[in-house]
């Protein structure tokens, strides 16, 4: 059984303290720290690029830089743990008994590792949200300005960052853990019950933007003007959901696997030694990679944007619709 919490602290077994002083063990270890390192190099430069990208719609914009920035927390917290993880393992070893954390001492790791976590679960949302609003009610959305994203955002803010304090409510933070990579003794079954919402909600968000994505290719029949403004606007849109269905899309997946595998190592948990566990750990956490690839996807969906922008001013600027054309691409959509 793997002995990753408890309520009184407990000294490590010879298993566990082979394991910190393993060399491959503490190769991965820092490896693990390089991640959160690297990204930090990419998420600045996908923020840079949002800040100057003008062909997707500000408020998608402001909403893709909240997202990163709730990937920049978790990687914080998760670089702090690790960094925690190879003090004790290179100046602890000879304290068995005290290599243990408390919850209470881990709090402010735990805090931003599930503000992040749940921070980027719910802004995948949010702009699924922002794009559904804007395709469905276009000219109130225009007028709206900056409300709607005011809104979303400060919401998604508010619940990210209570969601640790919720859940954690009635754990008086006193149990102990193998380090602060693991959550807070007395609140593992909440904890579980919030990978199990997101894994869900990923879910739902999947089929949402597939959806949200067929309604915005088929606006481009639907609302074809003769006007060259109206239809660029039309373009814009679709621009926009595009980068947000293939954001989201990849948020989903990365969110849904995280969560469904940490939620397995906790169920196998109980029938799996401390080393194995700790073993697995590694390799099933995976948001610290998606928080590497996610800035990376960010700045190549907006440099594909920004190109078919040009494409779409040229062809727009050649294309002369007749009556009939106009007709047959109305009962084109409907069909």
């Amino acid at each position: 059984m793997a002995i990753v919490s408890s309520e009184n602290r407990t000294c490590a077994d010879e298993k566990l303290l082979a394991l910190y002083q393993s060399w491959s063990y503490i190769a991965s270890i820092v490896f693990n720290c390089l991640v959160p390192t690297i990204s930090t190099y990419f998420l600045g430069r996908a923020i840079f690029q949002l800040c100057n990208q003008a062909t997707i719609q500000y408020s998608t914009r402001i909403l893709l830089i909240a997202t990163i920035l709730f990937a920049a927390c978790h990687q914080v917290s998760y670089f702090a743990f690790k960094i925690d993880l190879l003090h004790t393992m290179f100046f602890k070893l000879d304290q068995p008994c005290f290599l243990q954390r408390s919850s209470y001492d881990c709090r402010f790791i735990s805090i931003a590792q599930t503000t992040g976590v749940v921070g980027m679960a719910l802004t995948g949302l949010a702009m699924s949200t922002d794009r559904a609003l804007a395709l469905t009610f276009p000219a109130d959305y225009h007028k709206l300005k900056s409300v709607p994203r005011v809104v979303l955002s400060v919401f998604v803010f508010i619940v990210s960052f209570s969601t640790w304090f919720l859940l954690t409510m009635n754990d008086p933070l006193t149990g102990y853990l193998n380090h602060c990579g693991f959550y807070p003794s007395y609140s593992v079954a909440n904890f579980q019950l919030m990978l199990d919402v997101i894994l869900y909600l990923a879910i739902f968000n999947l089929i949402w933007d597939v959806i949200l994505f067929y309604y915005a290719r088929q606006q481009i029949l639907w609302r074809r003007s003769y006007q060259f403004q109206k239809r660029y606007e039309a373009r814009i849109s679709l621009n926009c959901t595009q980068a947000v269905f293939v954001i989201s899309i990849c948020q989903c997946i990365s969110n849904g696997a995280n969560s469904g595998l940490m939620r397995l190592l906790m169920m196998i948990g109980t029938s799996i030694t401390s080393v194995t566990y700790s073993s697995l750990l590694s390799l099933f956490y995976t948001a610290p990679y998606s928080c590497i690839l996610l800035p990376i996807l960010m700045m190549r969906i907006s440099e594909y944007i920004r190109e078919q922008r040009t494409i779409g001013i040229l062809s727009l600027r050649s294309e002369k619709p007749g009556l009939e054309e106009h007709h047959q691409r109305m009962r084109a959509a409907w069909s």
